[in-house]
């Protein structure tokens, strides 16, 4: 076996992925991973890694067929390690048998506490950002997009440190994500006093408290069904999150927090007011 590193312009890779590329694991493209993978080219963050483009003894391509779609997509050229002669044996059975590198890991190297409640937080900040509707979940962020927002936005910690009581009863993610949101785009005066309810269950304003409606919701979540016995998925609990903070920015009362995601009177997957301030440094 003979490896190289390379610079691997687009036409090469449309090239290698024309010609050479029968045999590689016999699985189709993943369009998603192709897109982050480009997002990263494209961003200049792709750095020499030590992970290699294969081929095997007969030329065929055995692994890289998403960074070469990505090279092609981004428009950029690919410096990688490329490794030749790969033998046939036993080639299928021994890829991707070791235990990837996690955005928690960076975080926790970097010296930030709770790091995989802070990654998953920084995580659907960054996909919201990206596509704010119902593609935000699915979004994919490298370990140092992630690391980098964590640097340049030290509210994320704060954020993700003041979602921690509340993890008896609500999902921390999205505690912190709203969190970080308000107070980036609402104010920390405004954040601090939807959080106290939420925290607290105490509300001045009566029956129609936002933030006391959506610590209702939340505590249902631990019967695993709402009152007509369906269950909630992610994305419901998202848009009803989202639209419990705009009822408050809005001072607008509500008791019951409702998605209608299917039906004749479905609703459009709600974005937080204003969203279009929220950007993040360091990205």
């Amino acid at each position: 076996m003979n490896m190289t590193v390379q610079k691997i312009s687009v036409a090469q890779a449309e090239d290698i992925l024309k010609e050479q590329n029968t045999q590689n694991y016999r699985k189709r493209l993943n369009n998603n991973h192709v897109e982050f993978l480009a997002r990263e080219m494209s961003n200049n963050r792709w750095k020499l890694n030590g992970e290699t483009i294969k081929f095997d003894t007969l030329g065929n391509l055995r692994d890289g067929q998403h960074r070469l779609a990505a090279c092609v997509r981004s428009g950029k050229t690919l410096t990688t390690c490329v490794l030749k002669g790969l033998p046939l044996d036993g080639i299928d059975v021994t890829y991707d048998t070791g235990k990837a590198r996690l955005a928690s890991d960076l975080l926790e190297h970097a010296g930030f506490s709770n790091a995989n409640a802070l990654g998953a937080i920084i995580r659907l900040t960054l996909g919201y950002i990206a596509s704010p509707n119902t593609a935000c979940l699915n979004y994919k962020a490298s370990n140092v997009e992630i690391l980098n927002a964590a640097i340049a936005n030290p509210e994320f910690a704060t954020s993700c440190q003041l979602a921690r009581p509340l993890a008896r009863f609500a999902p921390g993610k999205l505690v912190g994500f709203l969190n970080f949101v308000q107070t980036q785009l609402y104010g920390q005066g405004f954040a601090d006093d939807f959080f106290t309810t939420l925290r607290t269950g105490d509300h001045d304003a009566g029956d129609g408290d936002p933030a006391w409606a959506l610590r209702e919701f939340y505590t249902s979540l631990r019967h695993g069904t709402d009152r007509k016995g369906r269950k909630r998925d992610a994305l419901e609990i998202l848009a009803i999150t989202i639209s419990a903070s705009n009822y408050a920015v809005l001072e607008r009362p509500v008791k019951f927090l409702r998605w209608q995601r299917f039906g004749p009177k479905r609703q459009a997957f709600p974005r937080f007011l204003d969203d279009e301030r929220l950007v993040l440094k360091g990205t």
